[in-house]
């Protein structure tokens, strides 16, 4: 007796012969057709790779997996290596954002670049991608100099304080001399030199006329 059997998802059907000679009886097991079909033809059972091609070992052995390695500065979405964006850095596989103070103007980075320059620049947000979103402490807090003016170029900063303020950042307030008070005390005081001088005349000239 002959019986006729097909793997699951294989072209190539697999006999397995039960035969009989009277009292004896020889029997091949379909298992043991199915190892020896799995044998001769493991390249049609080979798992596949990631870029869909075999692995042709013996399905006895340890199958070892590629696994692709992005470049520098490059994480991994689905097959593709895509590099950071501006404005973000690798860290740990993953794009993150540039932290405050910082930007990265290039795509595929590992860092972020600091805000340059003689004065200390800062950024409002995370995430910079061009150094021009560095910008002063002037244009950061525009209250810095206490609603005074605030300059700030590569070399310096510093503020010009309104009316009765004084100090680094406009902070203090100055102490003052009403400006009406200075003007009686002006017009009392040129009085009285002016009485003086009067009296000293009319002194010298009653002696000089004896009167």
């Amino acid at each position: 007796m002959a019986l006729k059997t097909c793997l699951p998802n294989s072209r190539l059907p697999i006999s397995a012969t039960v035969a009989s000679t009277g009292t004896n009886t020889v029997t091949r097991l379909t298992e043991s057709v199915i190892q020896e079909d799995l044998t001769i033809n493991k390249d049609r059972y080979a798992p596949l790779t990631n870029d869909g091609t075999q692995i042709l070992e013996p399905l006895s052995a340890t199958v070892n997996r590629t696994i692709k390695t992005c470049p520098t500065g490059q994480k991994q979405i689905g097959s593709n290596c895509v590099p950071c964006p501006k404005g973000t850095r690798l860290s740990s596989s993953q794009c993150i954002d540039c932290e405050l103070n910082t930007y990265q103007d290039e795509t595929g980075q590992t860092t972020c670049k600091a805000c340059s320059g003689s004065v200390m620049k800062y950024t409002l947000a995370t995430g910079s991608n061009s150094s021009s979103q560095c910008i002063s402490i002037c244009a950061k807090t525009p209250r810095y100099c206490n609603f005074g003016t605030c300059h700030a170029d590569q070399h310096s900063q510093y503020c010009t304080c309104r009316d009765n303020y004084e100090g680094s950042r406009c902070n203090s307030k100055a102490e003052t001399t009403s400006s009406n008070t200075a003007i009686i005390g002006g017009a009392v005081g040129g009085g009285v030199g002016l009485l003086v001088i009067i009296l000293i005349v009319v002194i010298v000239c009653s002696r000089f006329y004896g009167v």
